[in-house]
């Protein structure tokens, strides 16, 4: 499951919290925001020729993220941290247009603000690194909610079927922006709609 801890290509990002750092979320599986971070992902395909990030992950987490060391993210967005209890999170994905043909090497273009409709992969383990439907071409979105347990790793309850999210301003360490998505699984297909702001910023 590429949303579990992947020790071996996760880069810890410990802080004390994220100043100026904000979300919320109202609807299905909505929860009360504690903090929000920022992490790039994917690896040499998160970034541009000139190292601007072409895919990141905004997470919103119902208590501090720093209580978790943060949250260890690993090349394809899978997440770890520290060995505290658990952590409610909604994970929102964005990809540059480009981003699904990036085989090694940079990306063919950067993250701006714009509009980013849903992709549905049907799985638990949604992620826009290596894994959009063939024949992606415009900017991407995934967004999944988990509950994860330290470096025991997290479980998917629901991800999005349909939607979009909006980024309003994107630098290399701050993120941010809007979604209206709407939520499925394995069993439900229509488990609501949830919406959500952030505001986000690098950890570390």
């Amino acid at each position: 499951m590429r949303f579990a801890t992947l020790l071996a290509a996760v880069t810890f990002a410990a802080c004390s919290g994220s100043s100026g750092s904000t979300g919320s979320l109202t609807g299905s599986q909505s929860f009360p925001v504690a903090s929000t971070q920022l992490s790039e992902i994917c690896g040499a395909c998160g970034a541009d020729s000139s190292g601007a990030p072409s895919a990141m992950a905004v997470f919103l987490g119902d208590r501090p993220l720093a209580s978790v060391a943060c949250v260890a993210v690993g090349a394809d967005g899978g997440i770890g941290g520290g060995d505290a209890g658990p952590i409610q999170i909604v994970q929102l994905q964005l990809a540059a247009p480009g981003l699904a043909t990036c085989s090694g090497g940079s990306a063919s273009g950067a993250l701006a603000a714009g509009t980013f409709p849903i992709v549905d992969e049907g799985v638990t383990d949604a992620e826009v690194c290596g894994n959009l439907p063939a024949g992606t071409q415009g900017a991407a979105a995934v967004l999944v909610v988990e509950t994860c347990n330290g470096l025991s790793g997290c479980n998917v309850s629901d991800w999005a079927v349909a939607g979009s999210a909006t980024l309003s301003a994107v630098s290399a360490t701050s993120a941010s922006g809007t979604f209206d998505v709407f939520l499925g699984n394995a069993t439900v297909p229509d488990a609501g709609e949830l919406k959500g702001t952030f505001t986000a910023a690098s950890c570390g």
